[in-house]
């Protein structure tokens, strides 16, 4: 009898300590970079914040399915308000050209601008916590195919490791990334100045860095036309009227300087003056076919002139920030290659 006590005794300790060990192992979400306050958060920190729900349908651009969920969590927008955004070592102090790139724990991540978590429904893109699947109504005697259906069914049930990015506005789903435990924010021109004038102009723009073939653009007669109606309204003076702009789709742009082009592409639009304006190749390529975003030569039926030729007009942000006039460049940023280069000039600095 003594020996059974004593062994029950000994499992309850293992049991202790592995229950104890179990317990101090709780996964963490840090926020840097560009901010006032780093944060560290837990799941637990995550769930006391507002929580939104996101319908997603979680279909990759290669035709993969990974299931149907509904999901919960925090807004991306509201943990980056709490960090605070700040930038430093720049004369340019607006965030629109900032970017957000997002890691998991095996390294993998995705980057997204600015402006696409702030300039667009908050509730869209979120952290999310929590999820279930959404089960089809109609069983398996519906499906000419079982196998199909068993399929389906085990996809909707696989373990989902969150904290998972969701992006409920994006057709396709690449950048749904899952366990979530780095989140910095990156200015990529930090030392470059600026500061918006109503003088700058510029009568030609430059496609360059990763690409092909550098595109020098006077006019958008080889492209194709789209208009678009918008209301510009801004951060600082507020509402500025509807306007009516035609000019050429901004992606077709783009791929005529055969741009070398991954999740983690970011496209910098800037002025003469540093104006600049980041976009991300999530929201030009990986939402509805026929993106609205475009390269304007005409405003309300007349050509630009006042402040430049080319005007970048993103209708789907709600305020008109990161409108560019005046454009002078578009450069092609690969953040693989980005990473690599602040490393080197780190490592630099260290010796």
């Amino acid at each position: 009898m003594k020996k059974i006590f004593y062994l029950l005794l000994l499992l309850i300790c293992l049991m202790s300590t592995v229950i104890a060990q179990a317990e101090t192992f709780v996964k963490t979400l840090k926020i840097h970079g560009s901010v006032a306050h780093e944060l560290t958060l837990t799941r637990s920190n995550l769930e006391n914040y507002q929580q939104a729900t996101v319908h997603l349908n979680e279909v990759l651009i290669d035709g993969r399915f990974r299931g149907v969920f509904e999901l919960r969590g925090v807004p991306l927008k509201a943990l980056l308000e709490s960090a605070v955004i700040q930038k430093t070592d720049t004369d340019f102090n607006k965030p629109v050209d900032l970017v957000v790139m997002l890691r998991s724990s095996s390294g993998q991540y995705v980057t997204l601008s600015w402006g696409e978590i702030f300039y667009r429904n908050p509730g869209d893109i979120i952290i999310a916590t929590s999820g279930v699947p959404i089960i089809p109504h109609k069983g398996i005697h519906h499906f000419s195919d079982p196998d199909e259906y068993r399929t389906m069914i085990k996809v909707l049930h696989r373990e989902i490791d969150y904290p998972k990015l969701v992006i409920g506005s994006d057709f396709y789903a690449d950048r749904a990334l899952e366990d979530i435990a780095d989140i910095e924010i990156i200015d990529l021109k930090a030392n470059i100045p600026g500061e918006k004038s109503s003088k700058v102009r510029s009568d030609w723009f430059r496609v360059n860095g990763k690409v092909s073939k550098e595109l020098l653009v006077h006019d958008l007669s080889i492209f194709s036309r789209q208009e678009i109606t918008t209301h510009i309204v801004g951060e600082g003076r507020g509402y500025h009227g509807s306007h009516h702009f035609e000019g050429a789709p901004f992606k077709e742009v783009l791929l005529k300087a055969e741009p070398s082009i991954n999740m983690n592409t970011v496209f910098l639009v800037s002025a003469p003056d540093a104006y600049r304006s980041a976009v991300s190749y999530g929201e030009l390529f990986l939402k509805q076919p026929d993106d609205r975003t475009i390269i304007a030569d005409l405003k309300n039926g007349t050509a630009i002139e006042n402040g430049g030729r080319f005007i970048l007009v993103i209708p789907d942000d709600v305020m008109a920030d990161r409108e560019v006039q005046a454009i002078c460049r578009i450069e092609v940023f690969d953040m693989d290659i980005w990473l690599k280069y602040r490393e080197k000039i780190e490592s630099w600095s260290k010796k």
